[in-house]
Parts: structure tokens; sequence; C-alpha cells
């Protein structure tokens, strides 16, 4: 099977998943390939969709490759289909999100300790979203739940591991008072 045999195919799975599909999914279907032949089919998917100016997109995302739209069409896409995105968060969500991404393993009183208010209804909502999940517990005293986020918080924010998220030295104060008068 030659590259651009793989690269059809590709195209097939990546069009009718709903999931990112890992090179290790894909290894498992074309059993003749090895993973730098699958990798660089995608690559070449990738480059030709970005070259003839697609609305499609093959992203790297949670640990897989997945097919996205281009960022540009989706106003288009909210107004034909008529509904709102379907994750939305409120501002106590993400608070609490972005306190266990950054510092996970974290316990829920250290994410109270660090946002001054009870955090119960909030945790609870993210764990049945599968945002966020238990991850093991603290060796200290009352062995304390500790929480970390799961392969859907990547999917829900597009991005493919946890060393994507910006870098908390690169939002300067003004960043955060912008984001404060958003919400």
């Amino acid at each position: 099977m030659n590259n651009k045999e793989i690269k059809r195919i590709l195209e097939a799975m990546f069009f009718i998943s709903t999931e990112p599909i890992t090179v290790q999914q894909l290894k498992d279907v074309f059993i003749d390939a090895d993973a730098g032949m699958i990798k660089e089919a995608i690559v070449t998917f990738q480059n030709e969709l970005v070259e003839k100016n697609s609305a499609l997109r093959i992203e790297e995302v949670a640990g897989g490759f997945q097919m996205t739209t281009s960022s540009d069409v989706f106003p288009y896409l909210r107004n034909f289909f008529g509904q709102k995105p379907k994750q939305k968060f409120s501002s106590a969500s993400l608070e609490t999100l972005a306190i266990i991404a950054y510092r996970q393993p974290v316990t829920k009183a250290e994410v109270e300790f660090i946002r001054g208010v009870n955090v119960d209804g909030v945790t609870t909502t993210l764990l049945e979203r599968d945002i966020i999940k238990v991850v093991g517990h603290k060796e200290v005293p009352g062995r304390p739940i500790l929480y970390g986020t799961t392969k859907t918080f990547l999917e829900v924010f597009g991005i493919n591991d946890l060393s994507m998220l910006p870098q908390l030295k690169q939002f300067t104060k003004q960043d955060i008072e912008i984001s404060e008068n958003k919400l």
C-alpha cells in the first residue's frame, strides 16, 4: 500500500470518526504500514487541506488526530445549525478548571484555597461532564482525592497535551483585566 492509498483511506476514517484517532489505532488498520508511513500520510493530508484553503483541517488533539473545521467558518456553521456551542463553562467552572489543569494533581481543598470559595458543585459538574477525573489520593492524613484533567478536556479545548496550555508567564495583568471585563 502506498502513501496515496493510505491518505485516501485516512480521509474516510477522519471524516466518519467523532473522536481523535491515534497512530496506534491506524497501525492496527494499516497492518503493512509502519508508524512513519502513517504519520507521513497524515502530514501530507494536513498540508494538502491547508494548501487548497479547505474549510477542513486535520488537527492533533488529545493524543490523536481529528478532522475539524477551520475556525473562520465557525460563525457560518453556528448559523446553519442554529445552536450555541455545546460546551459552555461558567466563570466559576473555568477558574476551577484552570487551577486543576495547571496544578494537577490537586485536591479540592487546594483549589478552594486558591479560589477562596467552596467548589463542591463545580467539581461535581466537571466530573459529570468528564472534563476532570479522580487521579488518586494525596498521601497526607485523610488521603484527600486528587483531581486531574481528562482526554475530553483536551478535545474540548482542542489541544494535544497539557504542554500546549499557554504558559502562565505569557499572561499580563492587562490580559487578565480584559478577560474579567468580558465576563
